[in-house]
Parts: structure tokens; sequence; C-alpha cells
């Protein structure tokens, strides 16, 4: 079976249930990360460190040996309406692959959208982003620095003609609706799950970060 994990603040929510619909064997876990909860449709409540991403370690890591066969990954902001609704379409993008029950016993590997901004962007020099913006309409934040032993192996793959010094100065982002098959996520072992979600929920930083790792 399918569980989609959300991360949400106050975002409308009614988009999970018909989008369950569309999925056989599935089920919405939601990670409620505002300062009340207000919906019903709240699993848990977490403290609002991470962006998105915290979410999704948190419930990787306090799960691990219980994982869904498959798990998705969304935003509650899912019915933004900016870039021609770009998160919806991202979100039935990777639900469409595992829209069928055949197509989910078949799925073997990491998926995420495809021909939809999901590309590689290669840094540059003179990029330096020390604030971002939590929420339209409040005041820019200071970004968390990463330690450089959690972004060293990526600038090693990614960016091998960079320094660490760089993954000091940028972090690293994903994009943030994809699903993958149980034995992928158990391919990272748990303990380095443990370090990332250490290194998401840095007390030193603002809360409701971006990810920094």
């Amino acid at each position: 079976y399918v569980q989609l994990v959300v991360a949400t603040y106050d975002e409308d929510l009614s988009w999970i249930e018909p989008t369950l619909r569309t999925v056989p064997r599935s089920e919405a876990v939601v990670y409620c990360k505002g300062p009340v909860q207000p919906d019903a449709r709240c699993t848990a409540r977490l403290a609002n460190w991470g962006a998105e991403n915290y979410a999704y370690v948190h419930h990787v890591y306090k799960n691990y040996d219980n994982l869904a066969p498959i798990t998705a990954f969304a935003m509650g902001s899912i019915l933004k309406s900016e870039w021609q609704y770009l998160l919806c379409r991202k979100l039935f993008g990777v639900l469409g692959a595992l829209s069928s029950v055949a197509k989910q016993d078949a799925l073997r590997h990491f998926i995420s959208p495809r021909g939809m901004h999901n590309h590689l962007v290669p840094f540059e020099s003179d990029s330096n982003i020390s604030v971002y913006r939590p929420k339209r309409g409040l005041p820019p934040q200071i970004m968390c620095p990463a330690s450089a032993a959690t972004n060293g192996a990526f600038y090693s793959k990614f960016a091998p003609n960079r320094s660490v010094g760089d993954a000091l100065r940028h972090g690293s982002s994903l994009n943030g609706i994809a699903a993958a098959p149980r034995h992928v996520l158990r391919g990272v072992p748990r303990n380095a799950w443990g370090r990332l979600l250490d290194e998401l929920a840095k007390k030193s930083c603002c809360e409701g970060a971006a990810l920094q790792a």
C-alpha cells in the first residue's frame, strides 16, 4: 500500500481525500507544524523546523522499521496557483506512477516529477542564499548554515569542482514531491536519517528554516 506523507503549516488540505481516491491502497499521514491544529486530518504535530523536509525525514526515521511498502511525500500547499499549479501537477505526475496495484507492485526505484523544473541547477559562484521568505507576507528570515560534514558527500557527487566552503554558504535543497519504495528508503541507514534530522532541527537557527542538509 501507499502512505502519502503530507507536511503542512496552515494550508487548505481539502485536496487530500480526492487525491487518495486516485491511488488504490493508499492513506495519508499528515504532519502539522503550525501554531494550532485546526484540521482533523492532522496525524501528529511537529516543531516548525526544516520546511517540509523536517517532516519527511522525521517520518522515515521514526517509522524506519515499519515503513509502508511505498511512501509518497507532498507539501500541504499543493493548491497554490503559482506557475500554473505546478505543485499540483508535480504531485499528480508522481501519483500517476502509483495509480494501479500493478504499478505499485512493479515500483523498484525512487520517483519524482520529470520535465517540471526537476533538474539540477548548477551552483553559481556569486550566489549566497543567506535569507529566505518563510511565508507570504512575513519578513525574510536568516538561513541556517549547514555543517560541512552533512554537505560534503552531496557536493562530492553533484558539484565536484566546488569547495565545501560553498556547502556552508549555500546549503542544498530537494524537490518536495516524490515517492519511494521501502527498500530504497532503508538503503540509507537509520542512524544517517537521525543525523539528518538533527541537522534540520538545529536549535541555534530560526524556526521554519529552509532545508540546509
